[in-house]
């Protein structure tokens, strides 16, 4: 049996188990937002679309996840043929039309996101446009919000501010079963278990510069093989681990090879490790992350404090291994430096800055490549290996030309700090 709408429209069948509709319908009347709770593939998402049909609304809908900013709430400027203009946020959009706001999963949003919906869903309705000098926005008395969570018992899910919570008195739930599913709540309620607060979130996401999103997905490299996103995601550590086994491996190899000459791998790496500690910082920082549009990491500034050790202990060993060295790393410190480079590296995703960051690193371990390689080439082709560098790794290429220890560590270390600059930059080119 099909229903009918207020302006005679015939609607798809529904089954409307807990009487959904009808609360809805009572709680736009009266301006009272609502929060939908249920397990995935109860119809949540269906019941909104429905509901904003049969009251002829326009629906606008943003679904929450780790990449969710505050501009895409509230909008953001852009340069648009010489001129600054504010592109409006559907939260902003929403609000000025008085449409129908649909937050898909608002609790696997960041808190700085909820603190400017929170802003917005007071009593008030009003948001404070600090992006757009200052200017306030009010919404249309039409307006009217549903979010939708899973419920606080299923794995992944994180437990709501109750400032925010209070902003939706109505709350709905959904099941599988038919149930006593409905109920009208006007107190807030605190979780029993506070460890629901906390989450681990797995992802194949890592940062890369100079693109414009800053994000990859490893998974996107098997799609040429599945079709099914949600298969990709779970297959897409077949890319992850090797591309980490390379990393580790690569810049083990590179540390221990520029560990050649007093004091010039200790000062690379210390350049490195400041480098990562700034990164991590950044990272874990909800506001610098937005600016910078990168992933906000929670718990990566405890990668800051890791860093400034490795920090700490280059520039303590550089002291002794300076020109003239009066001690030496050996194989082991070096490729354990090298390794903890990386894994910090891989650890607040930022492994494609490595080539950049660890320069130095790069043009050591290529050299040995390319000096290897064209020897090799060179001998079967012409009877006699042949040459590139004078000798190789790269350092001492230099001393065979005559130039000083002091003086190549010393040049080398310029230039791993405008790599380290550079690296930093890089945050923001687009």
């Amino acid at each position: 049996m099909k229903e009918q709408g207020k302006s005679g429209e015939n609607f798809p069948d529904y089954l409307d188990w807990s009487n959904a509709f009808e609360v809805l319908e009572k709680a736009h009347e009266q301006g009272i937002f609502v929060l939908v709770i249920g397990p995935k593939g109860t119809g949540k998402t269906t019941l909104v679309r429905e509901f904003a049909k049969r009251q002829s609304m326009k629906l606008e809908s943003i679904n929450f996840s780790l990449r969710t900013r505050e501009s895409h709430l509230v909008g953001s400027k852009s340069l648009s043929e010489g001129n600054i203009q504010f592109d409006e946020g559907i939260l902003i959009k929403s609000m000025k039309e008085g449409n129908m706001l649909y937050l898909d999963e608002i609790n696997a949003a960041e808190a700085d996101v909820l603190l400017r919906l929170d802003e917005a869903l007071d009593d008030r309705r009003q948001v404070v446009l600090k992006e757009s000098g200052g200017e306030v926005i009010t919404a249309n008395k039409s307006w009217f919000v549903i979010s939708t969570i899973n419920p606080l018992n299923h794995v992944g899910t994180k437990e709501l501010p109750p400032q925010l919570l209070s902003r939706f008195p109505i709350r709905i739930r959904m099941d599988y079963e038919v149930a006593e599913n409905c109920e009208y709540v006007t107190t807030v309620q605190q979780p029993e278990n506070e460890d629901l607060n906390k989450t681990d979130v797995k992802a194949a996401l890592t940062n890369v510069p100079f693109l414009k999103d800053h994000e990859l997905d490893y998974s996107i490299f098997l799609k040429p093989f599945v079709e099914d996103p949600v298969k990709r995601q779970k297959w897409a550590w077949i890319i992850f681990i090797p591309m980490v086994i390379l990393i580790v491996t690569a810049v083990s190899n590179a540390a221990n090879l520029t560990d050649g000459i007093d004091g010039l791998a200790t000062g690379v790496s210390s350049i490195i490790g400041a480098t990562l500690g700034i990164l991590a910082y950044v990272s874990s920082n909800a506001i610098t992350a937005d600016y910078l549009n990168i992933m906000h990491l929670p718990g990566a500034q405890e990668l800051v404090i890791f860093s400034a050790c490795l920090l700490g202990a280059c520039i303590g060993f550089f002291w002794y291994n300076s020109f003239p060295a009066q001690i030496f790393m050996g194989d082991t410190g070096s490729l354990t430096i090298g390794g903890i480079i990386a894994a910090v590296a891989i650890l607040i995703r930022m492994e494609w800055l490595i080539p950049i960051l660890c320069g130095i690193f790069v043009s050591e371990n290529l050299s040995v490549m390319i000096q290897v390689s064209y020897f090799k080439y060179t001998r079967k082709k012409y009877g006699e290996g042949r040459r590139i560098f004078k000798m190789s790794p790269l350092h001492h290429h230099y001393q065979k030309l005559g130039m000083h220890e002091s003086k190549i560590v010393s040049r080398f270390l310029i230039i791993g700090v405008l790599l380290a600059v550079l690296t930093l930059i890089s945050l923001k080119f687009r």
